[in-house]
């Protein structure tokens, strides 16, 4: 399963933490991997708060290029560097 966490309901930092304390009570199926793509501001929280081995962090908007990225776009490097 992918969710695209992009400022669906009102796109805060409430409604980000909870998603992640959602995610981390879940009785999740084994088989199933469950990918969240939050905004970039709340990558990194939701990378350090999820404690769902189950449940991986992805970036959205990702600019292909490792330098130059449009505004409102992060480079791949950047992404890597935070580790995502």
């Amino acid at each position: 399963m992918f969710a695209n966490a992009a400022n669906n309901t009102d796109g805060l930092l409430a409604s980000t933490r909870s998603l992640v304390a959602t995610l981390n009570s879940a009785n999740l199926d084994p088989s199933v991997e469950v990918v969240i793509a939050p905004p970039a501001l709340y990558l990194l929280l939701v990378q350090e708060h999820l404690k769902t081995p189950q449940v991986k962090v992805a970036a959205q908007n990702v600019f292909d290029k490792a330098q130059g990225a449009f505004t409102g776009e992060i480079s791949y490097l950047s992404h890597l560097s935070g580790p995502i």
